[in-house]
């Protein structure tokens, strides 16, 4: 009988703790869910941009991203949108060939109160043109300045709430994400000296808003090939919008 309760107990608590597990799991999925909702439904009013502004960038660790990056069955990234307490959320999701989510980590903000962040020496830098990269990276590939104008451009949008709906928008739907190749994320973390990538929000040449990726230092700082160099390896862009890239998003 002693050898009966004891099993039974042990399978409570396994019920227990499953049960508990699946509830957790439930309240995380349920948060994101509601994050990207409030997203797809928030009033990008005077209280939006207020905040917004005070946001730098979005950072990922190098070692979450060579997690993410090494997940089996992945086709490509996808930064997704989600808001949260008058500022956008920026997580970066692993994607399978039929468009599945497999996982996901997050990014930290950077607020405009932090000095490490020296944004402006992407209007310092160039890119390095002796360096070998495949017709995928340059696709993405852009340049410092024109990054520089585009992050600027997103501030100065800030500043005319009545446009941010625009922006934010293709065809009066409000972008969801965006879609990247691993491969660009790959190439940033294998340079010696990156310890996280930088996601910053800038306007594109048609005025939408836009990621861009940039190779940082442990302090935040642009990541350049030395101390005195003004050269960099790469800054990326050309990320694919959902919408209109409706494929791209679940």
């Amino acid at each position: 009988m002693k050898k009966v309760n004891f099993y039974i107990a042990v399978i409570g608590i396994f019920l227990m703790f499953s049960c508990q597990k699946g509830t957790s799991q439930d309240e995380i999925n349920t948060t994101t869910a509601s994050q990207k909702n409030n997203w797809l439904n928030a009033n990008l009013d005077d209280k939006f941009a207020s905040s917004q502004k005070e946001v730098k960038s979005y950072l990922f660790s190098s070692q979450d991203f060579s997690k993410l990056t090494s997940t089996p069955d992945l086709h490509h990234l996808r930064f997704v949108l989600g808001y949260e307490n008058g500022v956008i959320k920026i997580d970066a999701a692993g994607v399978n060939s039929a468009g599945k989510e497999i996982n996901r980590i997050n990014s930290k903000v950077l607020f405009a109160s932090s000095n490490q962040d020296k944004l402006t020496d992407l209007n310092e830098v160039t890119i390095d043109l002796t360096s070998k990269r495949t017709a995928v990276l340059n696709k993405h590939l852009l340049s410092p300045k024109t990054a520089f104008t585009g992050i600027e451009a997103w501030q100065k949008k800030l500043e005319k709430v009545q446009d941010l709906n625009e922006v934010t928008s293709y065809d009066g739907l409000r972008i969801r994400s965006y879609a990247m190749e691993t491969e660009v994320i790959t190439s940033i973390l294998n340079k010696a000296g990156i310890e996280k990538v930088g996601l910053f929000l800038g306007l594109n040449s048609e005025g939408k808003m836009t990621t861009i990726l940039v190779g940082l230092d442990k302090d935040n700082n642009i990541k350049k090939a030395s101390a005195t160099s003004k050269i960099v390896d790469g800054v990326y862009d050309f990320s694919e919008p959902s919408p209109p890239c409706t494929s791209d998003d679940d």
